[in-house]
C-alpha cells in the first residue's frame, strides 16, 4: 500500500532525507497470521462461487423460426426470387431416439468449462438448465442440434450471474467481522521519484506548483476540462502540501484499491499539511451515481475509515450536480 515520498523541490529530492507517509491498502487474510495484498483476482478463492443456488432460467434462448425455402431463377439475364411451396413437412425435432442427455451435457461442459468452477458443480447446473428448457417444451433433439447456440447463451448467462455473485462477495468483504478479506495497513507502496510512466503530459497554461513530479501526466491541457479544474483546485488549496496525478492502470507505479472486478486508481493523491493523506476521485455528473461510482465510493470510504484518521477520501463532481463548487466539496472533506 502506498507510502509516498514528498521531498519538496524536485531537483533536490535525491539529496534530501526521505520522509515516508503510509496509506492503507487492502489486505486479504489467508491464514493466521499470513496475509496477502488484496488483488481482485484473489476474490474467487475466498468467495463462495458455487453454482448450486444460482438461477437456471435461460430467458434469451428461444426457438428459432422455421426456415422458409425460396427459389432463385435466372432467365434471360433477369433474376427472379420467390417463396417455394413446401414439398414435404418433416419435423426433425419430434423424436429423441438416439439422443442421449449425457452426450449433450458433455458437449456443453466442454464449451463452458472454467478453472474457477468444479466440473461436478458445472454439470449439475447445466442439468438443471436443461430441465428448465425441457419444461418449456424444448425437445432434446432440438437442443442437441442447436448445442453451439445454446452453449453461447449459457456462457453469457453464467458470466452475468457470476459477476453478480462476485459483486456481492466483494461488498460482504467490506463489512467488519465476517470475512477473511479486510482493509489494513500492512502493505506499502512508494511513489518513485524516478519512475512516473505517463503516456502523455499536461501541456496547458496553468503552472502547477505542488505536483510531486515536474508535470502531471495524463491530464488534459484544457484548463476548463473538469479533471484539470479539480487538479487546479488541489494545487491552489492552502491545506494541500503536495499531490500526484495518479496514473490509470499502472499497478506498479500508482496507488490503487480493489473493486469486485478490477482495480480502482483514484485520480489524485494528496498529502495535507497536517500529515493526512487524501485520495480524490473526480466523476462527471452523468457518471456520479452509476454502479461503478457507487462501488468506488464505498471502497474509498471504507479505506479512509480503516485508517483511523490518517487518510481521507473525496469523490468530487461538477458544481451543478453537487450543488456546491469543487473547492467547497473538497473543503468538507479535508478542511480549510
Amino acid at each position: 500500500m502506498p507510502e509516498l515520498n514528498w521531498l519538496g523541490d524536485y531537483k533536490a529530492r535525491k539529496a534530501a532525507a526521505k520522509v515516508r507517509y503510509r496509506l492503507l491498502q487492502a489486505e486479504v487474510q489467508v491464514g493466521d497470521p499470513a496475509s496477502m495484498l488484496y488483488e481482485p483476482e484473489l476474490l474467487a478463492e475466498f468467495a463462495d462461487f458455487s453454482l448450486a443456488n444460482l438461477p437456471v432460467d435461460l430467458p434469451s434462448f428461444q426457438r428459432e423460426s422455421s426456415v422458409r425455402p425460396y427459389l432463385i431463377d435466372v432467365e434471360r439475364g433477369r433474376m427472379r426470387v420467390e417463396e417455394d411451396s413446401a414439398q414435404y413437412n418433416l419435423d426433425i425435432d419430434s423424436g429423441d431416439d438416439g439422443i442421449r442427455r449425457e452426450d449433450l451435457l458433455r458437449a456443453l461442459d466442454r464449451r463452458l468449462r472454467r478453472d474457477d468452477i468444479l466440473q461436478a458443480d458445472m454439470i449439475a447446473w447445466l442439468g438443471r438448465v436443461l430441465d428448465g428448457l425441457q419444461a418449456r417444451g424444448f425437445e432434446l433433439a432440438y437442443l442437441m442440434r442447436h448445442a453451439r447456440t445454446l452453449a453461447d447463451v449459457m456462457a453469457e448467462r453464467l458470466a452475468y450471474l457470476l459477476r453478480q455473485e462476485r459483486h456481492a462477495a466483494f461488498q460482504q468483504s467490506l463489512l467488519d467481522g465476517h470475512s477473511r478479506i479486510r482493509i489494513d495497513s500492512r502493505m506499502a507502496f512508494q511513489f518513485d521519484s524516478a519512475n512516473y510512466p505517463a503516456r502523455w503530459w499536461y501541456d496547458g497554461t496553468y503552472r502547477f506548483k505542488k505536483h510531486y513530479y515536474p508535470l502531471p501526466g495524463e491530464l488534459k491541457g484544457d484548463n476548463d476540462a473538469e479533471e484539470t479544474q479539480c487538479a487546479i483546485v488541489l494545487d491552489s488549496s492552502a491545506t494541500v502540501e503536495r499531490w500526484v496525478r495518479n496514473l490509470e492502470r499502472q499497478p506498479m507505479a500508482s496507488f490503487w484499491l480493489p473493486t469486485s472486478t478490477d482495480r480502482f486508481y483514484p485520480d489524485f493523491i494528496a498529502r495535507l499539511k497536517d500529515g493526512r493523506l487524501c485520495a480524490v476521485e473526480y466523476k462527471g455528473g452523468y457518471l456520479e451515481s452509476n454502479n461503478d461510482s457507487r462501488e468506488k465510493r464505498d471502497i474509498g470510504s471504507v479505506w479512509a475509515a480503516a485508517s483511523e484518521g490518517r487518510c481521507v477520501f473525496a469523490m468530487v463532481t461538477d458544481a451543478k450536480t453537487a450543488g456546491s463548487s469543487m473547492e467547497a466539496q473538497l473543503t468538507r472533506v479535508i478542511g480549510e
